[in-house]
């Protein structure tokens, strides 16, 4: 298993797989290819900021807004509470004290995944944060695209 994670982060994080990667966010995330290209730069994948979260990398991280794509090859809860717990705090990475939330990124967590999240038969699901009964989007500060590999 740590070979497959070692060769999935090492591909998309390669220069010559750039273009590869660009096209599944531009894809997944309905933007224009070379609007990605053009404003995402990889950054440091660690997302730990204290102690007890030290040694928690994402898979690839990009910025403009942040752009973050995992690997999953097989569905655990474990693993669907790392992926929240990369989001959080890459909005927590973003709060500097006295300048105000108005500055925040967009965080854009594409989940590659070998299985079938939502067991619904979709190739491409999108999650937001949204009030339950009305489904009203609460804002616009994440997004999540989990792509049914397995098809």
């Amino acid at each position: 298993m740590f070979l497959k994670c070692w060769l999935a982060k090492k591909v998309l994080n390669d220069e010559e797989c750039r273009d590869y990667l660009i096209r599944i966010i531009a894809l997944s995330l309905n933007l224009e290819e070379e609007e990605v290209r053009k404003n995402i730069r990889l950054v440091d994948t660690s997302v730990g900021n204290k102690q007890e979260l030290m040694h928690q990398e994402t898979d690839v991280l990009l910025e403009n807004d942040f752009f973050n794509v995992e690997i999953n090859y097989n569905y655990c809860e474990e693993g669907m509470i790392k992926n929240s717990c990369y989001i959080a705090n890459l909005m927590i990475r973003q709060f500097e004290s006295g300048k105000g939330y108005k500055h925040f990124k967009k965080i854009n967590q594409v989940n590659l995944n070998n299985y079938d999240l939502f067991k619904e038969g979709k190739f491409l699901y999108r999650s937001r944060v949204m009030e339950e009964s009305c489904h009203i989007v609460r804002d616009d500060l994440i997004e999540i695209v989990d792509i049914n590999l397995a098809i």
